[in-house]
């Protein structure tokens, strides 16, 4: 059986989700100057092939955008979502469920708001903690991600309730 880091695993299921659904503009090595000409076009620009961008993306192409480009500055694909090593905070995900761990985004938001000393703005914490759980269920429909069955839990969370993705696949994309 083969052995794959999270950060190697997420940065090499990131290229190669997307090679195989949209084209990713970067800088090839740190020695490539730019291009003297830019002439390429494109329907769909996102800049960033982060979570964000690549679900940015995918949903541009789902939805029939027409060619849609990734740019992104570094070398490979996946910005600082690579460094997260693929674990996401569901308050409700199956996993706590079958748990039998009682959660909801308003808890969520509490330990956020505590853990960022307040600092946080609640509309955008209570927007990202309810939308948490139909974005999970949207990666694993649509995108095909599997998420293993356990939750972990991280400094500053009351209960466990972070899931790790374990397989992303696109869904052909």
């Amino acid at each position: 059986m083969n052995t794959l880091n999270r950060r190697k695993f997420l940065s090499s299921s990131a290229l190669l989700a997307t090679s195989s659904l949209i084209t990713v503009t970067a800088n090839a090595a740190a020695k490539d100057p730019m291009p003297a000409k830019w002439d390429e076009e494109a329907d769909i620009i996102v800049v960033g092939s982060g979570f964000a961008g690549l679900a940015a993306a995918a949903e541009a192409k789902n939805a029939n955008a027409g060619n849609v480009i990734v740019l992104e500055k570094m070398r490979a694909p996946g910005g600082n979502s690579v460094i997260n090593g693929g674990i996401f905070a569901v308050p409700g995900s199956p996993a706590q469920v079958k748990l039998g761990i009682k959660d909801s985004p308003e808890l969520l938001a509490s330990d956020m708001i505590a853990a960022g000393l307040g600092y946080g703005y609640p509309e955008k914490i209570k927007a990202m903690t309810e939308e948490a759980l139909p974005t999970y269920e949207w990666t694993v429909k649509e995108l095909g991600v599997q998420y293993n069955d356990k939750v972990g839990q991280e400094g500053g969370h009351s209960v466990p309730r972070h899931v790790l993705l374990i397989h992303l696949s696109f869904n052909g994309l």
